[in-house]
């Protein structure tokens, strides 16, 4: 249970923040994160639980936390954009992302073992619309105050969080073949700040009390 606990160090202070101000979140969005995270911290706490409980494999819960995990990221995206073709994009992404998911998990029978392919697949589609808000928000030409705009705080904790678990699980094959990090600490360590620093940045975000503004 300590290494739930690890994790979720920062998520308390997000969780706590976006009760607070949870009517004030904008854009609304942002909401369904709070969700998002409370839906993380019962996937952890549950898989926990059965492998305590049954002492068998507990990756199905984690692969059936795959799939609402990245459509929620999914969906903020779309709500943000202000391009059609962007908006367009997030739509494809998503259709992709399904019918990979659909195919690895079930028809490849992985349920019982968890799909890194289809993590690494929503970890890349996320970074990849982390970067096209990004680009979108610095292309524009009026003058805008990035700090003071939650999802600005939010897709930085998403690419940081992306980034450093994608990297490892890109890398997991030759870390597994030459025994690399035999009892999981590397990745541990990994993870849990790249999950902290994720969390820490969301609550940054939804601590930005300005009303938010789509810029135009």
């Amino acid at each position: 249970m300590w290494d739930i606990a690890i994790l979720s160090i920062t998520l308390s202070f997000a969780l706590v923040v976006s009760f607070i101000f949870y009517n004030q979140l904008h854009p609304v969005q942002i909401r369904v994160l709070v969700w998002a995270m409370i839906l993380w911290l019962t996937a952890e706490v549950l898989g926990h639980a059965y492998y305590q409980v049954t002492k068998k494999s507990n990756h199905f819960i984690y692969n059936l936390y795959l799939l609402p995990e990245y459509l929620v990221y999914f969906f903020i995206f779309y709500r943000s954009y202000i391009s059609p073709l962007f908006k367009k994009v997030t739509i494809y992404a998503s259709i992709a992302f399904i019918i990979i998911y659909i195919y690895n998990i079930f028809s490849l029978k992985h349920f019982y073992s968890f799909s890194y392919f289809v993590n690494n697949v929503g970890q890349l589609l996320t970074l990849a619309l982390c970067f096209l808000y990004m680009a979108e928000l610095l292309m524009q030409e009026t003058f805008i105050n990035y700090f003071r705009i939650p999802l600005f705080w939010i897709a930085t904790g998403l690419m940081f969080y992306c980034t450093g678990n994608f990297v490892y699980n890109c890398m997991l094959g030759y870390i597994l073949k030459n025994n690399l990090d035999p009892e999981g600490s590397v990745y541990m360590v990994i993870t849990s700040v790249t999950t902290n620093v994720q969390f820490g940045l969301f609550t940054i975000g939804l601590l930005c009390n300005k009303p938010w503004i789509k810029v135009k």
